[in-house]
């Protein structure tokens, strides 16, 4: 640990490694399963297995992926601040509700979490050039943080809905 009780940077980083391999290993594994079960014709049994593959991938984009938060800042530009997985923010400048709410589309729920936490250090809003009191709300998105992001959304609704469809 890091003085004060903390967990390192490196730490941590590796920790979500090991968590993104071990739910791999296990997606591949209910993958397997989910071939075994159409090569012997067995279709609901390979719904099932691929459906719990879905909800054991889903947290590696969301959760687990390293990136960096890309919320943008008081200054216009992308907050560089690490996070975990493409759905969530850092939580160094209060990102991480805004961009998940920012991320499934509830935009003016964000506006409303970030304008009741203006008073902290970064709150993540340039107002608009237009004056208006309604700060802008946005996240620097790159194709693989938007595809990732998306993906596991529907990859763990799917799974959702194939489990209890099934």
């Amino acid at each position: 640990m890091a003085p004060g009780g903390s967990v390192s940077q490196s730490a941590k980083k590796h920790d979500m490694y090991t968590a993104s391999a071990w739910l791999f290993l296990v997606t591949m594994l209910l993958v397997g399963w989910a071939v075994l079960s159409l090569h012997d014709k067995d279709t609901r049994a390979a719904i099932v297995a691929t459906a719990w593959a879905l909800i054991f991938a889903s947290p590696i984009p969301l959760f687990i992926w390293p990136s960096t938060c890309g919320y943008t800042n008081t200054r216009g530009r992308p907050c560089p601040e690490p996070s975990y997985g493409f759905l969530l923010g850092c939580r160094r400048y209060y990102h991480w509700w805004p961009k998940l709410l920012v991320r499934i589309r509830l935009l003016k729920e964000a506006q409303r979490q970030v304008e009741r936490h203006q008073q902290t250090r970064d709150t993540a809003i340039p107002q608009s050039a237009s004056g208006d009191s309604v700060p802008l709300v946005r996240v620097a998105d790159s194709p693989l943080s938007l595809c990732g992001a998306w993906a596991g959304i529907i990859s763990a609704a799917t799974g959702v809905i194939a489990l209890i469809i099934h």
